[in-house]
């Protein structure tokens, strides 16, 4: 298993709660934890010191050989201290059209931690480009947005062309796309630390939005329990899967690395040796493709796990 180190991304609405989930953040500033990330500039370093980014491109081999020169998939914990832009991610098509870039950005939370009353929000009311486009030019953001109530537990499955925001009080773990292409509706018109407005994409916006999109809020739903593991589906979609893992002492799981590629391991809980590497609270790791037939894990703890699916 490769044991992956956690890089730090400063925000205008970041704050200092990571700390709590043990990382060694820069600043009281921090937004994001991007623990298992191969993103150019941005890339997690594996214990030898060497980065994902490098070591992916030099050993396809255990990655299956996975059909893409970028590493697919990005994890990251986020702590919204305050609420982040109202935004809106491109899929792959428009992505490619727009930046230039290989992946849009499908994405999916899971709420570590949320205040008493937290909302998100998710999904906008309008069917059509004219519709919300009127809205935003009357300002009518209120009417436009649509607001969900949130606690620690639930599952969001914001495929790219959501309107979506995680507001404040919110930590989220977040597996999404290896991508970084964000478009603001808005900002609430706050400034950043140099006292501009940060700037705003309603064209990109109004053309990446899928005004379709309605089915976000998803069920962990049991897969299968045997002896010391119980594993819960949560999310599935043509980019990625995401796990549960409880582990209730010693097991060995078996996979088809042709069905699952590599797995991308986060502890949320308890402590676990996995195929000889200790991963604790919220520390990550990489069970690679030539591993999957024989896994071996010692301890208990409840791990998410998420893993790239072939287009």
């Amino acid at each position: 298993m490769l044991k992956v180190n956690a890089v730090f991304s400063e925000k205008i609405w970041g704050g200092s709660k990571l700390r709590e989930y043990g990382f060694d953040i820069p600043s009281n500033k921090t937004g994001e934890a991007w623990i298992i990330s191969s993103y150019k500039g941005n890339s997690s370093k594996l214990d030898n010191g060497e980065t994902l980014r490098t070591f992916y491109k030099n050993n396809r081999n255990l990655f299956n050989n996975f059909p893409s020169d970028e590493f697919p998939l990005l994890v990251k914990i986020l702590d919204a201290n305050k609420s982040l832009s109202i935004q809106v991610h491109p899929n792959d098509k428009k992505a490619q059209e727009l930046e230039g870039y290989p992946f849009g950005k499908t994405e999916c939370w899971y709420i570590l931690d949320a205040k008493n009353n937290a909302e998100i929000i998710i999904d906008i009311n309008a069917t059509s480009k004219k519709e919300a486009k009127k809205l935003i030019d009357q300002n009518g953001w209120e009417k436009l947005l649509i607001k969900h109530k949130i606690k620690k537990g639930d599952l969001f499955d914001i495929k790219s062309g959501t309107v979506h925001a995680i507001l404040e009080g919110t930590v989220v773990y977040e597996l999404q796309q290896s991508s970084d292409i964000t478009y603001r509706l808005y900002d609430f018109e706050r400034k950043d630390n140099e006292g501009n407005f940060r700037e705003l994409h309603i064209d990109k916006s109004l053309d990446s939005i899928d005004y379709d999109i309605k089915n976000y809020k998803k069920e962990i739903e049991l897969k299968f329990k045997k002896d010391n593991i119980i594993i819960n589906n949560m999310i599935a979609n043509n980019i990625y899967t995401l796990q549960e893992w409880k582990i209730n002492g010693n097991t060995k799981l078996s996979f088809d690395k042709n069905k699952k590629n590599f797995l991308l391991l986060t502890v949320i809980e308890g402590k676990v040796v996995i195929n000889g590497k200790i991963l604790k609270q919220y520390e990550s790791g990489i069970l690679t493709s030539n591993e999957l037939s024989n896994i071996f894990i010692e301890g208990k703890a409840r791990i998410l796990v998420g893993n790239p699916n072939k287009i």
